[in-house]
């Protein structure tokens, strides 16, 4: 809490990137309370559903299509298997097993049609904090800030994180 606030003392506004977790809203109210912010916000980002993400992995121009190549029939196959594990409709990172794959995901969270024009006015020219619980790739941080900054002009993004994995040499995660 001593350091957050030393590094990011005046943030206007907290959003919580959507999570199935509990802990990322906890957190994010958490620290918005702590930290004095006027406005939380835990739905203006919302998930994509499964078939959402395929319909941008199958372009064309995607990055996962343009990546395999030759390859992609055989990685579209795993990658529709890693769908079927996500029982509930929506798009889920920790459920894709290949890293490489995830990496080439670039897709997976959208405005809410029903809450996006709300903050307008509570986002816009402020500076915002983004929370997510947990930190791997950095995709679903990356992808929230261009959204919000595209979509509001905040004034500034800060990002905070309370998980992230441990790496080694050459990238590959630490196991338990």
């Amino acid at each position: 809490k001593i350091i957050f606030f030393f590094l990011q003392p005046n943030m206007d506004v907290t959003i919580a990137v959507p999570s199935k977790n509990k802990l990322n809203s906890f957190f994010a109210k958490m620290v918005s309370k702590y930290c004095q912010n006027p406005t939380y916000i835990d739905n203006i980002l919302v998930k994509m559903s499964t078939d959402e993400v395929y319909d941008y992995v199958k372009q064309e121009d995607s990055a996962f299509r343009q990546f395999y190549g030759n390859l992609y029939p055989q990685k579209i196959k795993i990658l529709k298997a890693y769908f079927r594990k996500m029982t509930d409709g929506y798009f889920q990172f920790h459920k894709v097993h290949d890293m490489e794959m995830r990496k080439l995901i670039e897709h997976t969270i959208k405005l809410s049609d029903e809450f996006y024009g709300k903050y307008v006015d509570a986002i816009t020219d402020k500076n915002v904090l983004i929370i997510d619980d947990s930190l791997t790739l950095g995709q679903t941080i990356k992808e929230s800030c261009k959204i919000i900054a595209e979509a509001y002009t905040p004034k500034s993004i800060s990002v905070l994180t309370l998980f992230s994995p441990l790496y080694c040499e050459g990238g590959n995660e630490l196991k338990k």
